[in-house]
């Protein structure tokens, strides 16, 4: 089954450089542990590498890579998991290199 409700995040922040790597993070705390399969981000520019990361909360180089992508032209962007996996804790990655435009101005986050 196709979960079309976007799962509840109760806790959003954004990290600089985290865990000393160069970058940006946006860790992202869901109310309770799910099984996510596909994420949405909206942001104000494209281009650019990001990584998302379940299983940890600040440290990139930690958790389980679950999706690497790069930011749509329209703004909005989807990713669809490999294949699912419960967490409570997401983090996005995105390296000071990879940076849209050298910037990342999140509009919105979901995760599904």
């Amino acid at each position: 089954p196709v979960n079309n409700t976007p799962y509840d995040i109760d806790k959003q922040e954004f990290l600089t450089n985290p865990a000393g790597q160069r970058g940006l993070g946006y860790y992202m705390h869901l109310s309770q542990p799910e099984s996510a399969y596909r994420f949405v981000i909206k942001i104000r520019s494209s281009g650019g590498k990001a990584y998302l990361r379940a299983n940890t909360s600040s440290n990139p180089t930690q958790g389980q890579q679950v999706a690497e992508f790069t930011f749509d032209a329209s703004g909005t962007t989807t990713v669809k998991f490999t294949k699912p996996v419960t967490s409570q804790d997401f983090l996005l990655w995105v390296p000071m290199d990879s940076l849209p435009n050298n910037q990342l101005y999140i509009e919105s986050v979901q995760l599904f």
